[in-house]
């Protein structure tokens, strides 16, 4: 997603109503393909919101951007920014399976192997990062970030602009964080 999701997003998240802060919980698993470019990106979020929306790359649609896409029932929205439209949702869920391949603002791959991703930066309603858009400018209630990597891969290094729990398993690399937002992430590895 380039994960722009998730915010493929990773994904740029954001609610419609409420002025009170409700409980809200994302999820984003990211499966990175052997070319360490690509990826299979699911992504859920659970809100307390009666509306709720994502956005998606500029220039792509629901139906050629998303493997899967719950509800199924949403409204796509042109909108003015240059980077991204909005995809609107009755209810306060959503889950979604997206693959693609990373841009190079997010990806680069240096002389010496070395893969670096970061999370893109680019603002939206000044937010950045993955983010959670409310009125009351509450955030995630908890995050968790997941990248599940082909056994070929080390994982180097890792980092966030914010405060959580990093975990290794066997070939996996988890991030979990409370009552946080604007989430800027950053991993690099190599084959």
């Amino acid at each position: 997603m380039n994960l722009r999701i998730l915010l493929p997003l990773f994904g740029l998240i954001g609610a419609l109503t409420g002025a009170v802060a409700q409980e809200v919980r994302f999820e984003s698993i990211t499966y990175l393909n052997e070319d360490g470019q690509s990826y299979t990106n699911y992504a859920n979020l659970k809100s307390g919101y009666l509306t709720i929306y994502t956005y998606l790359p500029k220039g792509r649609t629901p139906q050629d951007y998303y493997e899967y896409l719950y509800p199924n029932q949403y409204d796509w929205q042109e909108i003015g920014d240059e980077n991204f439209d909005k995809l609107n949702f009755m209810g306060g869920d959503y889950a979604m399976i997206i693959k693609d391949a990373f841009e190079p603002d997010v990806l680069t791959v240096g002389a010496d192997g070395v893969y670096t991703y970061r999370v893109s930066e680019t603002k939206i309603n000044n937010h950045y990062g993955l983010f959670w858009e409310s009125p009351n400018n509450s955030g995630f209630t908890e995050f968790n970030y997941v990248w599940v990597f082909p056994e070929a891969f080390e994982i180097l290094s890792y980092r966030a602009n914010r405060e959580g729990e990093w975990v290794e398993r066997s070939n996996s690399l988890s991030f979990f964080a409370e009552k946080t937002n604007d989430v800027v992430i950053e991993i690099r590895y190599r084959k």
